[in-house]
């Protein structure tokens, strides 16, 4: 009995040094199988990185062994200053035209301008001739008339007033617009009458003319033609 137990004790430690060693194998193993892991996966980056630098170093050769011809850096520069210059001129011709049409368009509103002012004095000198002419037909024909008597004329009749302060007043509102206007005064009723009359004319058709126009002027109102004789 005493020699058995002694004997199962060296068994069980047995049993656990082999299991010890087992696990220790286990764990060497399994370093080792790491280790290599990490070596492979190193060599690897490492290649790759090589390759990247190969690639770098393969480009920048065919930079470095390729380089850019300066004609054509020179040649490239010409055309873009010229395409600059093209743009100027043309831009410098677009307000050289711009001013031309401005200038054109002044001149054509001042030959407008002018030939209005032509016609507005052309107007003007018609009126003041018809004027003068219309005057002296008057004069005439009242020179005519009182250089003989008892001859017929037809004179414009403007108006009639009962005093003669005020046919005298508009007969010399008359005169200052240069019409040959008088008074003549005629008794009605135990009355006299002042009526300011324009004009002698020797035919009727142009009293009744010279009438029409001074009211189409707005000089008188209305007119009556009365035969004189």
């Amino acid at each position: 009995m005493g020699s058995e137990a002694p004997a199962k004790i060296y068994k069980i430690n047995i049993r656990r040094k082999t299991a010890h060693y087992v696990i220790l194998i286990f764990i060497g193993i399994n370093i080792v199988m790491f280790t290599c892991g990490f070596l492979l996966g190193k060599g690897n980056s490492i290649k790759s990185e090589n390759l990247d630098n190969s690639k770098k170093m393969r480009s920048a050769d065919s930079i470095i062994y390729n380089p850019v011809d300066p004609n054509s850096i020179i040649k490239s520069v010409n055309d873009e200053n010229k395409k600059v210059e093209e743009i100027k001129e043309q831009s410098g011709n677009v307000d050289d035209l711009k001013k031309i049409e401005v200038e054109k368009h002044n001149r054509n509103i001042e030959e407008v301008n002018l030939a209005k002012q032509e016609k507005n004095d052309l107007k003007n000198s018609k009126k003041i001739s018809e004027k003068k002419k219309s005057e002296k037909k008057i004069k005439n024909e009242n020179e005519s008339v009182r250089a003989g008597k008892g001859i017929e004329y037809y004179t414009l009749e403007i108006y009639v007033y009962d005093n003669k302060l005020s046919a005298d007043s508009f007969k010399d509102i008359l005169a200052k617009r240069g019409y040959q206007a008088f008074v003549d005064i005629e008794n009605a009723g135990g009355k006299s009458f002042y009526k300011v009359r324009l004009g002698k004319f020797k035919k009727r058709r142009d009293a009744v003319s010279e009438g029409n126009k001074l009211v189409a002027k707005g000089t008188i109102p209305k007119f009556y033609v009365k035969k004189i004789k």
